[in-house]
Order: structure tokens, then C-alpha cells, then sequence
């Protein structure tokens, strides 16, 4: 699912990219070919993250930045990893159904953009994400290692 950022480096602590996020998901859905036009101009054929970023977008994991950029080396902070990771777990058939309930109990859920709260209550409630020292942060920049834990234990049930 995912690889180092050198041949002996994994850079756990190093922001999350648009491009790493998505190749992470992608390569968990066992790297379908993408199919259709690519419509970003910062996208380029052969790129790590070519295949990734079309299945994403293709599947409402996420979309581009306008209609013709992605921004693939653009970091990303919690509530969008989250968010991406949750609409990966919908597109497998998992996460919410119908009406939900599920009290958040940190003291900046008023912080959590709207977009991302169901992610993040999932995230929470599936404990995919823990909540530290009363903080979810989801303004946070997203460290590599974060997604990664999300995904070993969405797997490892």
C-alpha cells in the first residue's frame, strides 16, 4: 500500500500529500487501471500517482483542486485524510448507513469543517482514530504515519 520516500527512509512524521493519500487507497483497492480522460494539467502521464489520482477523482474520493489542476504535492491536513479514507470505506460498502448518531467527545469538535464531520466521527467511533489529550486537530497537518494506522487497523479487523 504504501512505500518509503527513499530507498531507507519511510518519513513518518513528514505532511501527507493530495498524491501520496490517494496511491495510498488506490493501492489498497488493488490498483485498478484508470480509464477516461485525464482532465488536470498537472497530472502527468507516468507519474507515481497517475492511476491513483483518475480512480480517486473517477470515484469520489476526492476531486481536483479547479477543473484542470489536482495539486498532487499540496499537503493535507486531518479532516481531509479522514475524509478521504472515510469515502474509501463507503465506496467498499462500509461507514455509516442511513441516520447516525455519535457524540464526539473532544473539546475542538467545533473546529471540525462540516464536510468532515461524519468522516471523523467514524474514524472515531470505528477506531480507526484516536483522540489525544481532548484534541482531535483537524486542522492539523496530516503526517504520513497517521494514515497509515488508519488503514492497518481498518485491515486488520
Amino acid at each position: 500500500i504504501t512505500e518509503g520516500t527513499a530507498a531507507t527512509k519511510f518519513s513518518p512524521e513528514k505532511t501527507l500529500t493530495r498524491a501520496q493519500a490517494v496511491t495510498f487507497l488506490w493501492r489498497a483497492a488493488g490498483s485498478p487501471k484508470a480509464e477516461g480522460e485525464n482532465p488536470f494539467e498537472d497530472v502527468a502521464e507516468g507519474a507515481y500517482y497517475y492511476d491513483a489520482v483518475l480512480w480517486a477523482v473517477s470515484n469520489g474520493i476526492t476531486q481536483g483542486t479547479t477543473a484542470t489542476t489536482f495539486r498532487p504535492e499540496l499537503t493535507i491536513n486531518r479532516e481531509m485524510a479522514m475524509t478521504f479514507l472515510y469515502r474509501y470505506i463507503k465506496l467498499q460498502g462500509g461507514g455509516f448507513e442511513g441516520l447516525y448518531s455519535f457524540k464526539l467527545e473532544a473539546e475542538d469538535v467545533d473546529q471540525i469543517s462540516e464536510y468532515a464531520l461524519e468522516p471523523i466521527s467514524y474514524a472515531v467511533m470505528d477506531g480507526l482514530f484516536d483522540i489525544a489529550d481532548g484534541k482531535i486537530d483537524p486542522r492539523a497537518d496530516s503526517p504520513r504515519s497517521e494514515i497509515v494506522t488508519m488503514l492497518f487497523r481498518y485491515f486488520a479487523r
